[in-house]
């Protein structure tokens, strides 16, 4: 998502249209696109397996941003690459002005400043979330809690675990407390991808709700649905939270994206939003 972003918003700057380079996904250890049932207006292209796609690029005039899901430019591109030289922000990206390929992560809001809302209008995800979703939402009060638990392959992947380490359970006591003392919690609705675990910790926490939607879709639509927010270090809760445009709303989020090591080498200073509270 944080790709598919900074892509729309740097076609909006050119007048250009946006391509989703997915070539990289499907693999076995690579994930699924889900950027299809949003209603994002990218063209999703996959040159692997699409042997006509150089000769539709050649027959197009408009100019284009194409973002890859790849570790370098595919061979046959002859434009320029943009390559983002470090985790925070980089200003450069905004003298893109004309067709490019971008190659990154742009993992900050200021690589879609300006363009929040073909933002939000692209990642609408009203657009593909079941009923259900949408009445389990008219339920969330005021002063209930999205909390979400990352696990997966930050637990059973060794080289994912060294790079983005799992969050401790004082992390999430600490967010809770900074929003009780705020205003009273309610409710806490608890998203994961390892229910289980997240039962095995808050086992005692009768405000509690276990929340598993119909898809992913349906998971990050609660999330945004719930005024406060505390993310994990996950891009998904991330953007759950970011989905979330209420001027009330309340995020807290975690220093510790990554492991202390990562750390020594990515700066976090771009990857909130001001308003966010980090812990």
């Amino acid at each position: 998502m944080f790709q598919a972003a900074a892509g729309i918003a740097a076609a909006a700057r050119i007048g250009g249209l946006l391509e989703l380079d997915i070539s990289r996904l499907g693999g076995p250890r690579a994930r699924r696109f889900s950027l299809d049932a949003m209603p994002h207006d990218a063209a999703v292209v996959d040159h692997k397996r699409d042997p006509f796609w150089k000769m539709k690029k050649l027959a197009h005039s408009a100019s284009r941003v194409v973002v890859p899901n790849l570790s370098r430019p595919i061979p046959d591109w002859s434009g320029p690459v943009y390559v983002e030289p470090h985790f925070h922000f980089d200003p450069a990206v905004l003298s893109i002005s004309g067709s490019c390929y971008l190659q990154g992560y742009f993992q900050s809001p200021k690589y879609f400043a300006g363009a929040e809302s073909r933002i939000r209008r692209a990642f609408d995800l009203t657009a593909c979330v079941s009923e259900a979703a949408i009445n389990t939402s008219k339920r969330f009060g005021e002063a209930d809690v999205a909390v979400h638990i990352r696990r997966g392959d930050f637990v059973a992947d060794s080289r994912a675990r060294q790079v983005h380490g799992v969050l401790d359970w004082g992390y999430y006591q600490a967010a809770l407390k900074v929003l009780e003392q705020q205003a009273r919690v309610q409710t806490i609705h608890m998203f994961s991808d390892d229910l289980e675990y997240a039962r095995s910790i808050f086992l005692n926490d009768k405000r509690i709700v276990f929340q598993r939607g119909l898809s992913e879709h349906d998971d990050m639509f609660l999330m945004s649905r719930v005024r406060r927010h505390v993310i994990a270090n996950s891009t998904f809760s991330w953007w759950s939270a970011w989905l979330d445009e209420r001027p009330d709303a309340t995020v807290v989020a975690p220093k510790a994206w990554f492991t202390s090591q990562t750390l020594t080498t990515k700066n976090l200073k771009d990857l909130f939003p001001e308003a966010w509270i980090i812990l």
